[in-house]
């Protein structure tokens, strides 16, 4: 049996296209977990007209405690050998699940899928997608084995980079995967509660690396709906304090797992990109109501944050470390604290980051 982890908030709009698609997966043999994380929108009687209508369907609510303890509560409350997350305004392909499920994939540990961005309710357009992902069916699985292999696969997960130079594979994400329940519960993996930004990253770093094996099935079966008032794209006022509580977990976790200083430069790669999308999306993001010299003094914080810090040393030491031009300006004139400049900079970028 497969495990279908939903948690929602609010998406009333999108929740029943999430649930029909998964009750259309050609694969029978499911459950559906729909957890309601104090919603306050019509979303739950949406939820529980499915659960009366199908006993594979079932229901929990709790106060509003984030994605990551909602998250949990699905896996503690599952019951397959697989468990897959779907985000409640996203949908999946209707042999997402049916090939999960396959025997020959039976050992494996990890299944990791593409993904594409839904920004058109065109049906036409959903038709050459789907066919899309119906050519893909003889694509070539690519197999990972080892501690070599998860090495690999971490540093692409802290580096944000695909898998293949042609794939659509979101590594940090739990979606368009399928993970093993008994690995969940033997070492005990869960998503850090505390943590209300990047906690998927720190799910599959410890995943990745407790896993022996993995497998990437380059096929398109997952379907992002690009939302702008979504959790990933919206303003949030203390940007900085969760993004610096995720720099310490990340560190803590790199050193429990020993992977430090292996992946020394992956991991500062991603406190530079961190710290990069703190002061476009954070500080300086056209719908902040900060005044200007607040900003300043956020940055002065900044400067003084051990991570970032050892991030911006390190990285110094070869400017190929600073990443592509536009994050070498950017972070220039930020160590600097030149911080008008950077404000611009910021203004620039926003619009392009708001985009992808």
């Amino acid at each position: 049996m497969i495990s279908v982890i939903i948690p929602f908030h609010n998406t009333e709009r999108y929740l029943k296209r999430c649930i029909d698609s998964v009750l259309n997966s050609t694969y029978k043999d499911i459950e559906i977990i729909l957890i309601n994380d104090g919603s306050t929108d019509h979303s739950p009687e949406i939820a529980m007209k499915y659960c009366k209508r199908d006993p594979r369907i079932r229901l929990f609510n709790q106060k509003r405690k984030g994605v990551s303890v909602a998250r949990n509560l699905g896996i503690e409350q599952s019951r397959g050998e697989w468990i897959v997350f779907v985000d409640s305004d996203d949908f999946i392909s209707e042999d997402f699940l049916e090939t999960v499920a396959e025997k020959k994939y039976e050992r494996e540990e990890l299944l990791i899928f593409n993904y594409e961005k839904w920004d058109s309710p065109s049906h036409k357009l959903l038709r050459r997608k789907l066919r899309k992902r119906s050519e893909e069916k003889s694509a070539l699985e690519i197999s990972y084995r080892g501690r070599t292999d998860a090495l690999n696969l971490i540093e692409k997960i802290l580096r944000a980079q695909q898998l293949e130079s042609s794939g659509k594979a979101n590594l940090r994400s739990p979606c368009a995967k399928a993970y093993k329940k008994a690995m969940l519960d033997r070492y005990k993996i869960r998503f850090p509660e505390e943590i209300s930004m990047g906690e998927d990253r720190l799910f599959n770093i410890e995943y990745q690396w407790k896993a022996q094996n993995a497998l990437y099935i380059p096929r398109t079966v997952y379907f992002v709906q690009w939302r702008r008032e979504s959790a990933t794209h919206s303003f949030h006022p203390d940007y900085l304090q969760r993004d610096e509580r995720l720099q310490k977990r990340q560190k803590q976790l790199l050193d429990r797992c020993g992977l430090l200083p292996m992946l020394n430069s992956a991991y500062y790669d991603s406190v530079l990109s961190n710290l990069s999308h703190v002061l476009i999306k954070g500080i300086f993001s056209p719908y902040s109501p900060r005044r200007f010299d607040s900003n300043c003094r956020l940055c002065e914080r900044m400067q003084r944050n051990l991570w970032y810090r050892q991030a911006l040393e390190y990285a110094h030491q070869s400017m190929d470390e600073m990443g592509i031009l536009p994050r070498r300006v950017l972070l220039g004139f930020y160590a600097h604290r030149r911080y008008g400049i950077v404000n611009l900079i910021c203004k620039l970028c926003y619009g392009i980051l708001m985009r992808i």
